[in-house]
C-alpha cells in the first residue's frame, strides 16, 4: 500500500530476504512467514505496482533441506515474478541456531543446487530485461565505462533498478550527464543489461 501511494516518490524496486520457500526449513531456521505469505506479499507487491522489480536472496543446503524442500523452493521461485535470485550455499554461523545442527546436506549437492537455482535466476533475468525493449525509461547516470565492452557508454539504473548502459554522440563532455536523469529508449538486452538511446533530458 505504501508503494502505491508513494510511487512517485520511491523507487519500484525491493530486495527479499527469502531464504527458502519450503515451509519446515523456513521454520527450522525461525523465519515468522512460509510458502503461502511470501506469495501473498509478492502478488500484493505487483498488484499494486506492475512495473516493480524483486530481487530475492537463497540459501540452499541448510541442515533440515532435504531435497523435497529444495524442490518446493525451485519450483516456487520458477513460478513467482521475481527479477533475479542471490544464491548462496549454507556454511555455519557462530551462535546461530544451525550452528548447533548436523551438516547434513554434502558440499557437492550443496554446489550442485546453487547452480540450478543460479541458472533460474538468470533466465528470469534476461525475460525481465527483453520485456523492456522499445520501451522508455527514466534512468539516472552514474558513470562512464571506463573499459571493456561497453567502454565509452553512460552506465546507470532506472526506477525498478535495471541496468542500462546509454549510447551518445555527446561524450565530450561526459561529466555533464552524471547524476542527470534521462529518458532512454532500450534497444538491445544481453541478460545482465539495457542498451539504450536517450530520448530526452529530464530535471530530477
Amino acid at each position: 500500500e505504501m508503494l502505491a501511494d508513494e510511487k512517485n516518490n520511491l523507487c519500484e524496486h525491493l530486495h527479499l530476504s527469502l531464504q527458502s520457500a519450503d515451509d519446515r526449513v523456513l521454520a527450522s531456521m525461525g523465519r515468522p512467514y512460509g510458502r503461502k505469505e511470501i506469495v501473498s506479499l509478492v502478488e500484493r507487491l505487483k498488484g499494486s505496482n506492475p512495473g516493480i522489480t524483486l530481487g530475492a536472496d537463497i540459501i540452499v543446503g541448510y541442515p533440515t533441506e532435504t531435497e523435497a524442500a529444495f524442490q518446493n523452493t525451485l519450483q516456487l521461485l520458477v513460478d513467482l515474478p521475481v527479477t533475479y535470485l542471490h544464491v548462496f550455499p549454507y556454511s555455519p554461523r557462530p551462535g546461530t541456531r544451525a550452528a548447533k545442527m548436523k551438516d547434513e546436506v554434502p558440499s557437492k549437492v550443496k554446489k550442485e543446487r546453487v547452480k540450478i537455482l543460479q541458472e533460474i535466476g538468470r533466465k528470469k533475468k534476461m525475460y525481465t530485461y527483453r520485456e523492456y525493449i522499445g520501451q522508455p525509461l527514466e534512468v539516472v547516470v552514474e558513470q562512464v565505462r571506463k573499459a571493456g565492452r561497453m567502454k565509452g557508454l553512460f552506465s546507470g539504473h532506472s526506477r525498478n533498478y535495471l541496468q542500462v548502459f546509454i549510447a551518445s554522440d555527446m561524450n565530450d563532455n561526459p561529466d555533464a550527464f552524471l547524476n542527470r536523469e534521462l529518458r532512454v529508449v532500450p534497444h538491445d538486452c544481453d541478460g545482465d543489461s539495457l542498451v539504450a538511446r536517450i530520448d530526452s533530458f529530464l530535471e530530477l
